[in-house]
């Protein structure tokens, strides 16, 4: 089984691993050949998958022998996941991040432009379509999620209880989220500023929270 997962991630590894270096330093570079593309990528799809199974290796090579042996309920959820269907719950997921993100986003954008018809640079927009939010989607998971992996790996052999190891691991690729997948959204969506992508999303961010917990309410009241 591990070989397999091994070998699947090589037959992947130099397409990801220049994806990889080049969203680090330029993601409008990294997305060059997506942008405003209106479809979702098979470039990007493999890149994800890539960066899936690069996590994978990560936690079976660097994980401490505490985070192996730790009874919580995520590192429960995480040893009864079956390998073999990593790929496709990442998939699945992220294209829902990117469909979310996408919608919450338009909605804010449409939002804070009713009673004006100039959207300037400061202004929340998505100048593209879901497929392009969803290739951002796929396009930052790839880089990090192995990113979290390995900090929560490292984070995990520290002398602090394993479970305060993974919160902390979990902090930093949160912080670095709030720029990097912005930047990731501008990337692929034409005409639209890294500000414009900001506020975009972290304005319909808030909004989708807002919608959830309202309907969480309502069906707690009846």
């Amino acid at each position: 089984m591990e070989e397999k997962a091994v070998n699947d991630w090589l037959d992947i590894a130099p397409e990801y691993l220049n994806f990889l270096l080049t969203f680090m330093w330029n993601p409008p570079r990294a997305f060059a050949e997506v942008a405003g593309s209106g479809k979702i990528s098979r470039a990007i799809t493999s890149i994800l998958l890539g960066g899936v199974g690069f996590s994978y290796l990560i936690v079976l090579t660097a994980a401490s022998p505490d985070l192996r042996k730790d009874t919580g309920k995520l590192a429960h959820l995480l040893r009864g996941l079956d390998y073999r269907l990593l790929p496709v719950a990442a998939v699945l997921l992220f294209t829902a991040l990117g469909v979310v993100s996408h919608l919450a986003g338009k909605g804010y954008a449409s939002l804070s432009k009713l009673g004006t018809k100039r959207v300037g640079k400061w202004d929340p927009k998505l100048g593209g379509a879901v497929e392009d939010s969803v290739n951002a989607a796929a396009g930052f998971a790839a880089v990090f999620v192995p990113f979290a992996a390995a900090l929560l790996c490292a984070a995990s052999w520290w002398p602090m209880h394993p479970r305060l190891g993974m919160m902390v691991a979990a902090g930093f690729p949160a912080v670095m989220a709030i720029v990097y997948f912005p930047w990731s959204l501008k990337s692929t969506h034409p005409h639209t500023g890294f500000f414009q992508a900001y506020f975009a999303f972290s304005g319909g961010l808030v909004l989708f929270v807002l919608v959830l917990t309202g309907l969480m309410r309502l069906v707690k009241a009846i």
